[in-house]
């Protein structure tokens, strides 16, 4: 074992605010390993380090596993691996079998020894479970944020006991809210449509605060309860998007961008563009707004209740409000067919460019829209000839519940398995998913962890260009299909926990921070069929904290304050700033926001959005840095 790790003891070099000389130099472990390098290893393999500098100094002969046992330790190896409570190997399968826990939630549990048993979600993945077992999953499922008629934010809604519910807020955190600012221009006619030199003050070309449109004469009674300069606590956008969405920690909403199908349901109708984040108001009321999507030319948000309502082009019935009509001008209320009384709160949404898929606080999946792709995921496009020379489909006009999941027979481990036959996952009608994210015409899917030793699993439907649901071939699935690379006792300890989608790629986001890439989002260049590790961040030991994917662009942001993206942005999308570069083929640091500390990014159709922290001295001396965009600039 010592032979297989010395060779890849590796001093990253790593971006952060704070840094320390004798971590990075002081020799602790044979071959010249460093503290870094021990903390690198613990990290991708889910030992503790104490454990994983015992196995280095162990010479190769192992590390006994008295550390079960009654009898005492005879080695100093010995006995710093029983103080790490790990097991001891001689083998890579040792390691991976015996790291059973979750190392942050396990430390998680350690701070919180004074909590009544039962109350808190501790996540236990491990990878000798059986896979067919009933699975205890943790629920509720959040909203990405908190809920604002919360009176305790960090504290989950109490649930019916019934519904075996319990405080989640741990293993689903909320974003952290921030200021919101943008790069990529604010004239939503551009993109996809014109080309023209980026020379006006709102051709962003670099990550700009943004200020709220000046309010109207019939908002002036409400402007004393309007903010001046408010936190974000959400922004939504896709990559078929020209507008955008952003939410206020106090669940107000505001829109922007292009507004020629209404898609943002402002009362002074239709326009070619919305150049200021403007107030959104309807059916909701007083209710605040915890969730919000965009599609191309249709929009939803979600309020406290867990009521979804939507506006703009339902021409394939994308809105879901169970009626066929072509435009939908006023927010209007979604319609899910068959929920029960305890599956009607949705946390959670996310739009294709004509299709939307919901998620409930129970992790049940509900999608409306077009089929042409699957996107659906009901099985089926339901293809017919309208004429000689045209299709339709059985798109759907109300949301309905897709409880069916699949895997291919070769990756259920069948003997005699035939190519390209599907059976269905054990237990599919029970399967609960925590995160969704939709591409232009996909959908990919994050299981909710559990408290029984599963680890979760990864789905994907639709479109099936580029290889962007990850199965190695460029076909549509019309089922939910289980990503089967996505498995193993590599996941373990570092196991799926959000998705993100762009226009025809992929992304899934581990618990210790990793980002596994599937599709493509450049027009040149070879398509990833398969997830496949951004070893650009991982092997630099960066700790990725959210990234997000645009119609050509892909964004990343750690936990040192460091940002990166690549890919083509014609319309300043990229943030790297006016007269640099507009594509990159590798990740490039967005110099702008560098020690800013990014909470989320959402990207859209020729701009991408970000929620910078402002929570203390040095967040603000971070913002000071970040250009600023005054309303008097924008003379759309």
């Amino acid at each position: 074992l010592v032979s297989l790790l010395v060779p890849h003891i590796l001093t990253m070099p790593r971006r952060s605010k704070k840094s320390s000389k004798a971590y990075h130099t002081e020799v602790i472990a044979p071959g010249g390993g460093t503290a870094a390098d021990i903390a690198n290893l613990s990290k991708h393999l889910g030992l503790e380090a104490d454990a994983v500098k015992a196995v280095m100094s162990s010479g190769g002969r192992g590390v006994s596993r008295r550390s079960r046992g009654s009898a005492p330790s005879s080695s100093e190896a010995d006995t710093a691996a029983a103080a790490a409570s790990a097991a001891g190997a001689s083998a890579w399968a040792d390691f991976f079998s015996e790291a059973t826990a979750d190392p942050l939630a396990a430390s998680s549990a350690g701070d919180d020894d004074n909590a009544k048993a039962g109350d808190e979600a501790v996540v236990i993945a491990s990878a000798s479970v059986d896979e067919d077992a009933t699975r205890e999953y943790i629920l509720p499922i959040l909203p990405l944020m908190a809920n604002p008629a919360n009176s305790n934010a960090n504290k989950a809604t109490p649930r019916k006991k019934k519904a075996k519910m319990m405080d989640s807020t741990d293993t689903y955190p909320y974003v952290t809210p921030g200021r919101l600012a943008q790069t990529g221009t604010l004239d939503a006619t551009v993109p996809g449509r014109t080309k023209r030199q980026m020379t006006n003050d709102y051709d962003l070309e670099e990550p700009t605060l943004l200020p709220l449109a000046t309010p109207t004469d019939e908002d002036a009674e409400d402007e004393e309860e309007t903010e001046e300069n408010p936190k974000f606590a959400l922004i939504a956008t896709s990559s078929t998007s020209a507008h955008s969405i952003a939410i206020t920690a106090s669940g107000i909403a505001y829109g922007w961008g292009r507004n020629e199908a209404n898609q943002l349901g402002l009362m002074t109708g239709p326009c070619a563009t919305v150049p200021l984040p403007t107030k959104l108001v309807g059916p909701w009321g007083d209710d605040p707004l915890v969730g919000a999507a965009t599609g191309k030319s249709h929009s939803v948000v979600i309020d406290a209740t867990g009521a979804a309502y939507a506006v703009g082009s339902n021409k394939c019935g994308q809105c879901g409000i169970n009626s066929s009509i072509d435009d939908v001008t006023k927010f209007r209320r979604c319609v899910l067919a068959g929920a029960s009384s305890d599956d009607a709160e949705i946390v959670q949404v996310s739009c294709g460019e004509q299709f939307t898929v919901l998620l409930t606080s129970r992790g049940h999946i509900y999608s409306a829209g077009l089929a042409e792709y699957g996107q659906l995921g009901n099985g089926e496009t339901g293809e017919y000839f309208i004429a000689a020379n045209k299709l339709g489909f059985a798109n759907a006009t109300k949301f309905e519940r897709r409880s069916l999941f699949v895997q291919s027979e070769e990756d259920a481990n069948i003997s005699n398995a035939k190519r390209g036959a599907m059976i269905n996952v054990p237990n599919c009608g029970e399967i609960v998913i925590c995160s969704i994210s939709c591409g232009k015409n996909h959908t990919i899917a994050v299981e909710a962890p559990t408290t029984s030793g599963h680890i979760p699993r990864v789905f994907s439907w639709g479109c099936g260009d580029y290889g962007c649901l990850g199965h190695g071939i460029q076909a549509d699935e019309y089922t939910p299909r289980f990503v089967a690379t996505l498995r193993g006792p590599l996941f373990t300890a570092n196991y799926p926990v959000k998705a993100s989608a762009g226009s025809s790629c992929s992304m899934v986001l581990t618990k210790q921070g990793h980002v596994y890439y599937m599709g493509k989002h450049r027009q040149i260049g070879e398509a990833t069929m398969r997830p496949s590790l951004i070893d650009a961040l991982a092997n630099n030991a960066h700790v990725t904290t959210s990234c997000a994917g645009g119609s050509a662009t892909v964004f990343c942001t750690t936990r040192n304050a460091v940002t990166v993206s690549w890919g083509k942005g014609d319309t300043g999308e990229l943030g790297y700033g006016r007269g640099n570069q507009k594509s990159s083929a590798q990740p490039k640091f967005v110099d702008k926001l560098d020690s800013c500390m990014v909470t989320n990014i959402a990207c859209g159709y020729g701009h991408t959005l970000f929620l910078v922290k402002d929570e203390d001295a040095e967040d603000a001396k971070a913002l000071e840095k970040l250009a600023k965009l005054e309303v008097e600039q924008v003379t759309l």
